[in-house]
């Protein structure tokens, strides 16, 4: 009996050992390793570099190798917006114009202030300018000269010609 105890004692001795062994050098199979994408950092968002993870025991390392364990994947701190001035457009008579704002270079979300705290979809409008009008007179036809009745020119961004001052 005692050296039926003795050999057990040996025995679950070793297996012990075997097994501190197998924990300390990982987790005692050949690493399955598949490769998971990064995902690009963005003005808002952090990224993530990417990884290898086990099939088998789904640990993770940083190298395709599965030399180095990791305990999470490496992140990226998101970039912040890269903000620029954005002049305003006067308003013409043949279109309206906007006011000033900002524009992320990176992602192109707009803003109404230059700190980028508020988001906006399109710059505020203002509406349409008067046309600037010039009267040309009536004129009568005469034997050698066409004649034509009083009409107004726009001077302004359209350039039309109409019929009444309105």
């Amino acid at each position: 009996m005692k050296k039926t105890k003795k050999i057990f004692l040996a025995v679950a001795l070793a297996v012990v050992a075997c097994l501190s062994a197998s924990l300390a050098i990982g987790c005692g199979h050949s690493h399955s390793l598949k490769k998971v994408d990064g995902k690009a950092a963005t003005c808002t968002e952090a990224g993530v570099e990417a990884y290898y993870k086990c099939e088998g025991c789904e640990e993770i390392f940083a190298d395709a190798a599965g030399k180095t364990a990791i305990e999470a994947p490496k992140t990226i701190a998101a970039l912040g917006h890269d903000i620029e001035a954005v002049a305003g457009q006067e308003a013409t008579c043949a279109a309206g114009g906007t006011e000033d704002h900002y524009k992320c270079k990176t992602c192109n979300v707009l803003f109404s202030d230059a700190e980028g705290e508020t988001v906006i979809t399109a710059p505020a409008t203002t509406p349409k300018a008067a046309h600037t009008l010039t009267k040309t007179e009536a004129k009568a036809a005469t034997c050698t000269e066409a004649g034509n009745n009083a009409y107004w020119t726009c001077s302004g961004a359209c350039g039309k010609v109409y019929a009444d001052e309105a």
